[in-house]
């Protein structure tokens, strides 16, 4: 049978799905990056906060170390260590020592300048040193043959105070010292000495003052 074509076609209409509405979804994205921008800034503002407290407190720390006052060093007061200390002299200190030689040098320096170590007031020209060291080494010499009584002179004084400021640097470096009172030319004179000894001993003493910064003078006591 043949067909009729025709026949009007009939057009179908087909439904397609619509497009969902994704506006809620940026808008929860847009939240969740607010919110975790807002957490990182919280986070980062709280470190900060700790980390400053932490830093004044080490400055101050430091100012408080640098303003702490720094006790001060030890002196020792030469005038007043010999009378608390108690310190027990030779008896040889009030012994009588009625004469002691003295080289014409050595007296001249202590009428001119007062008060003064005997190492500090020998001003001689090289000509007269090389003649004392000469008479000192010899009468060192003799000395010991003729077993001599000697004397080690560290210095005449007027001051008192100066003589007992020079007896306590000694004492307090490990050397037996004394001190006399001594008339020399009508004047009286502290002295600070060790002995007396034989020369042997003595020599040995006089190296270790010098190596002690302490200068002496060897003198001969005469009977």
């Amino acid at each position: 049978m043949a067909k009729d074509y025709a026949k009007k076609y009939t057009k179908y209409n087909y439904l397609t799905p619509k497009r969902k509405n994704n506006r809620y979804l940026w808008l929860m994205l847009g939240i969740s990056v607010g919110l975790l921008a807002l957490g990182l800034f919280l986070l980062k503002s709280t470190h900060k906060d700790r980390v400053i407290p932490s830093v004044e407190k080490i400055v101050n720390k430091k100012k408080l170390e640098m303003l702490e006052p720094q006790s001060p060093e030890p002196k020792f007061d030469f005038y007043n260590i010999l009378p608390q200390n108690n310190l027990n002299l030779s008896p040889h200190v009030n012994s009588p020592i009625k004469e002691i030689a003295l080289p014409n040098d050595v007296t001249t320096s202590i009428q001119t300048t007062p008060g003064r170590p005997i190492n500090a007031m020998l001003s001689l020209t090289p000509e007269q040193v090389a003649i004392a060291e000469a008479k000192k080494q010899l009468e060192e010499e003799m000395g010991q043959f003729n077993n001599e009584a000697y004397i080690l002179l560290l210095g005449n004084f007027y001051d008192q105070a100066h003589a007992e400021q020079l007896q306590a640097q000694a004492l307090l470096k490990g050397f037996p010292v004394q001190k006399k009172d001594s008339i020399i030319n009508g004047k009286l004179i502290y002295q600070i000495f060790i002995g007396p000894a034989d020369l042997n001993k003595l020599s040995q003493d006089k190296k270790r003052l010098n190596e002690a910064g302490l200068a002496a003078v060897l003198v001969k006591v005469t009977p």
